[in-house]
């Protein structure tokens, strides 16, 4: 093996890298939580309208059931309330998110993803209903839990700093979870019930993520084989129309054909002379 086949002499695709599903995420989420403090507090600024985007993308589960207005589902997850929340989701997606979607690609990690953000907004959005209609949910946190659930399985000791002290990630991940067990247990949050959600699907998901992948390989390879076996009988079909065509050519003559039938073996005379 020579020098130039050395894995540190290849080139790397970093713009690749950045527009990861992870990365347009980070961006997007970084982009809206802009465009909504300078609608609320410049271009709208003391206007009723200032609070409008906000009111319009949360999560609240009385708009959905009751005004079936889904797209909550979607928009509360680009929106984060503070710049400290917004900070520390996208330091965590930083730091865990792109590891994992390097680790596991694109489709298993976008399912981790979307999977804990579904579970945790359908969560909240039931138990919400039944227990604080009005209650308000925004930002990422669901999908957060779920791939700081699916991280800790994959490296548990990995160090992180919490509070200027070393911790585990197992551990820290732990913490989160007790906490949202004793909100959930102490005042009813449903916010942290959607959490427990996220964090439920993670794990059952990330052990069964292989089992998942084979399905999908599999999905795609009968897919395949549909696709080859439909374009055989098309091939066999128009070969059999050919014959025909031909076989009347011999019969009565090139005049005896139809507009169509001229035509197909035009088009069948294109194509044997581009090969």
């Amino acid at each position: 093996m020579g020098y130039d086949d050395r894995e540190y002499f290849q080139p790397t695709d970093s713009l690749r890298k950045r527009w990861t599903l992870n990365w347009i995420f980070i961006y997007a989420s970084v982009a809206v939580f802009v465009a909504a403090m300078l609608w609320q507090y410049v271009i709208f600024r003391g206007s009723t309208l200032s609070i409008a985007l906000l009111d319009w993308s949360v999560l609240k589960p009385v708009n959905v059931i009751e005004g079936f207005q889904e797209w909550r589902l979607l928009t509360h997850l680009f929106l984060d309330i503070s710049p400290l929340s917004l900070l520390f989701n996208m330091l965590a997606l930083y730091w865990f998110g792109n590891d994992l979607e390097e680790l596991v690609g694109t489709r298993s990690y976008a399912l981790l993803f979307a999977g804990g953000a579904l579970v945790s907004a359908l969560t909240f959005v039931g138990l919400g209903y039944l227990i604080w209609p009005g209650s308000m949910f925004t930002g990422p946190s669901g999908a957060l839990i779920a791939v700081m659930v699916a991280a800790a399985i994959t490296w548990p000791d990995r160090q992180v700093i919490c509070l200027f002290f070393p911790v585990k990630l197992k551990y820290l991940v732990l913490i989160w979870i007790g906490l949202d067990v004793y909100t959930s247990i102490t005042v009813l949050g449903v916010a942290s019930l959607g959490h427990l959600a996220g964090a439920v699907w993670a794990f059952g998901y990330w052990k069964l993520k292989d089992r998942v992948a084979d399905r999908l390989e599999t999905m795609d390879n009968r897919a395949e084989i549909r696709a080859d076996r439909k374009e055989r009988e098309h091939v066999m079909e128009r070969e059999a129309e050919i014959d025909e065509i031909l076989k009347k050519i011999s019969v009565s003559g090139i005049n005896s054909l139809t507009e169509r039938e001229r035509r197909v073996l035009e088009v069948e005379s294109e194509k044997k002379r581009s090969r």
